[in-house]
């Protein structure tokens, strides 16, 4: 699995930017500079490290203050409390059947379209108990909403509670997630890591991340990270990392405890969006080209 760490971006960007004043300087004296290259000082050259800092550190403050918001939200306290159990009876309360048809074939569609996948990649995405295969039945492969367009639905209208408790907490949470630009949320539950809860509904939903077939992924340790730690504080980050899942894009991931007073109920996990930090990496040399004209 090819590993993309954030970190050494941040850093090898820093440098880099940390060597133009230095370049600039031994220019101007070897060739006695251009009237545009006169105006160019080096605290001018120094802002743009300290401004892409700034970006980045901005931004991981916004992640970690949306999440610890997320987290201790009444409403989703509410919902990490009511999905588990509401999970753990669908088997029983569901009146829809599982069409392992169409399961099958949403599988055949995830290996076709994810790079170096292979029936044995398939084999294992498969091997999962009968409750993450009822859930991405009822969300995925039985959900009429097309390919990418899975969280458009509320309700599978299965008569079950969980699907009561999914219409009642899923609109906000997809809200939330539009809101702030997230690839998705979810919700862990701490007894078995199970992913009660997600917004996209990819086939990773339903699965353990301690037991099940993505429980050596990036995701899964971060989860894990966040169900070990006693710190309702805690805030964890994993490393860019090619998630199947998601067609095999690289994907980072972000998690927090869930806690009703002392007690700890569950993992909130945000899928990083790749775009965004794509974006406050590839500004760099907006920002540089800007510092240079001024």
């Amino acid at each position: 699995m090819n590993k993309i760490s954030f970190k050494q971006k941040i850093i090898s960007a820093f440098l880099i930017v940390g060597l133009i004043p230095l370049s600039i300087l031994a220019f101007l004296t070897l060739s006695q500079a251009t009237s545009v290259a006169k105006n160019i000082t080096i605290s001018k050259l120094q802002a743009i490290t300290e401004t892409k800092k700034n970006h980045v550190e901005d931004y991981f403050g916004s992640i970690n203050s949306q999440i610890k918001t997320f987290t201790t939200n009444g409403m989703i306290v509410d919902a990490m409390k009511a999905f588990p159990p509401a999970v753990k009876t669908l088997g029983e309360t569901s009146n829809i059947q599982v069409d392992l048809g169409k399961f099958k074939g949403r599988y055949h569609y995830q290996k076709d379209n994810t790079p170096g996948a292979t029936s044995s990649n398939m084999s294992q995405w498969m091997d999962m108990d009968d409750t993450a295969k009822i859930m991405q039945h009822l969300y995925i492969s039985n959900n009429s909403h097309k390919i990418g367009a899975k969280e458009e639905l509320d309700n599978a209208n299965d008569g079950s509670e969980y699907s009561k408790l999914h219409e009642k907490y899923h609109p906000a949470i997809r809200q939330y997630l539009q809101e702030f630009g997230y690839y998705d949320i979810f919700l862990v539950n701490p007894e078995d890591g199970r992913i009660v809860y997600s917004v996209f509904k990819e086939v990773d939903y339903g699965t353990s991340l301690t037991t099940g077939p993505y429980s050596n992924t990036n995701f899964a340790r971060v989860a894990q990270k966040a169900l070990a730690s006693n710190n309702r504080d805690a805030f964890f980050i994993e490393d860019f990392e090619d998630y199947e899942p998601s067609y095999g894009a690289p994907a980072s991931f972000i998690a927090s405890p869930i806690y009703e007073g002392d007690k700890k109920i569950g993992v909130a996990v945000f899928q990083m969006p790749v775009d965004r930090i794509n974006e406050i990496m590839s500004n760099l040399g907006d920002d540089k080209a800007k510092t240079l004209q001024a």
